[in-house]
């Protein structure tokens, strides 16, 4: 007997949860055609992180256990069912000590994928070729203001670091809301993407786009009322830690962080659709901008 649960995510992708003789597994299926490759360089990210980070580590991934292809011709693969927690219902049940705890596992995590990443510089054409392309579809939109869309130009054209960047693997979309929380203290990360740039910065950019912004929150329109607020509190205050890591960077760091972080939103404007999202990054985007 097999048993399916469709789901789906904000990329398109179909996700089923299946039941098998009697074993229960997820399988991840392409959005279309096209979407094929980045699929499969997913299955691979999420295979190698186990091999980067050991068991006895608090951080995990599923395992994946197959990749295939569906008789249309849509790639898949399939992973280990994980048993746990969004952070929205995780977080509030800790007592400080424990969050604290949790905090931690985060900051060794960027602090260890830094130090151990080597220096090298960008070339000029990964990040002209990107802004060329985030821009081209970003200018002609209408729901961003002239001012906004003048400031991210000269931003993104003339403000780009000159200094080498730490670049190994990351996650490539290291969101809170990818991820399960379970009562053994350990985290499970999933829905690996491939980056422009390979840097564990921005695994921070991207973690921070929930901790300093919101995001996460913001997107989950199941999340209780009566939640939002302690929800909140606590991403404050995981933030006030990511900052004082952040601040301990060297300058050179630094700026490449400020770089990446505004490059990240203003790659997410051209796919906003909702008035809420597309506040948030007008928002967002007007206040790093003035700024920097």
């Amino acid at each position: 007997m097999t048993l399916q649960v469709k789901l789906e995510g904000r990329s398109g992708c179909p996700i089923r949860i299946v039941e098998k003789e009697g074993q229960i597994f997820v399988n991840k299926g392409s959005a279309s055609l096209s979407y094929n490759d980045r699929l499969r360089k997913q299955s691979s990210k999420q295979n190698a992180f186990k091999s980067i980070y050991p068991k006895n580590s608090s951080l995990h991934a599923p395992e994946v256990f197959s990749v295939g292809v569906s008789p249309d011709g849509l790639a898949f693969f399939e992973m280990e069912y994980v048993l746990g927690e969004k952070f929205s219902d995780f977080f509030p049940g800790l007592a400080l000590p424990q969050l604290d705890l949790v905090v931690e596992i985060f900051i060794n995590y960027f602090q260890s994928a830094i130090e151990n990443a080597p220096f090298m510089e960008v070339p000029i054409e990964t990040t002209k070729l990107k802004t060329e392309e985030v821009l081209q579809k970003v200018m002609p939109m209408t729901h961003y203001s002239s001012e906004l869309k003048a400031a991210l130009f000269g931003f993104l054209n003339d403000k780009k670091p000159r200094a080498p960047l730490p670049q190994s693997f990351c996650h490539g979309d290291f969101t809170l809301s990818n991820m399960l929380f379970k009562e053994n203290g350990q985290i499970y990360v999933f829905d690996f993407l491939d980056s422009f740039i390979e840097s564990p910065l921005i695994d921070l950019v991207k973690f921070r786009q929930d901790t300093k912004f919101l995001w996460s929150v913001l997107i989950d329109e199941n999340l209780e009322n009566h939640k939002v607020i302690k929800v909140m509190q606590i991403l404050n205050y995981i933030d006030s830690k990511l900052s004082l890591f952040l601040f301990g960077m060297p300058q050179d760091l630094q700026q490449w962080y400020n770089y990446l972080e505004v490059f990240n939103l203003a790659r997410i404007m051209p796919y906003a659709q909702k008035q809420g999202d597309i506040q948030f990054l007008n928002k967002s985007l007007t206040k790093l901008l003035n700024k920097i």
